[in-house]
């Protein structure tokens, strides 16, 4: 049983290597529901097994290798899909992903700054879209406007948060 302290130690860490994590599961296993399944499951296995983990060293490391063997696992029982990646393709795949989560995370915490500065009608939109998973169809029809005004308002919101972005890195390169 994990002491209060701990569980918070987890919570932190997990909390910071989760969308790492993700991406990992996500561009290895390409059916969505068992995907998010899968993250699930690791979650909850890193949790039982967080007594072991030793703090000395980073934990994204360990996420990740618990995720590898997670997926392996989920390839067994999945061998008839066509998509398959082999343990030397899965082992580049976890590689490639810890040497880019910094960036990632930075890109995250810049979107979530700019996402702020949206008006609460393009946030709307853009969690309509993106966190609700609706197409532009039905985010008009929650909305009351047209198919049409809704995709050119993603575009443009899109091209702001972009812009947004790049002038966030522009500051942090500037003001380090």
């Amino acid at each position: 049983m994990l002491t209060t302290e701990q569980q918070e130690q987890f919570t932190q860490l997990w909390t910071q290597a989760q969308s790492t994590v993700a991406c990992f599961v996500h561009t290895s296993i390409r059916d969505r529901g068992h995907a998010e399944d899968l993250l699930q499951e690791i979650a909850m296995t890193l949790l039982r097994k967080f007594t072991s983990y030793d703090t000395s060293k980073p934990f994204l490391p360990w996420a990740m290798g618990f995720a590898k063997f997670a997926i392996l696992g989920s390839k067994r029982d999945y061998a008839r899909s066509r998509l398959v990646f082999d343990e030397a393709l899965l082992e580049r795949i976890s590689n490639t992903f810890l040497e880019v989560a910094p960036a990632q995370r930075e890109e995250e915490a810049f979107l979530d700054i700019c996402l702020t500065k949206l008006d609460p009608k393009a946030r709307r939109m853009v969690r309509l879209r993106y966190y609700d998973s609706l197409d532009s169809g039905e985010i008009a029809r929650v909305m009351g406007t047209t198919e049409v005004s809704i995709r050119v308002g993603l575009l443009r919101i899109r091209e702001q948060l972009r812009k947004c972005i790049e002038n966030q890195y522009q500051r942090e390169r500037r003001y380090p």
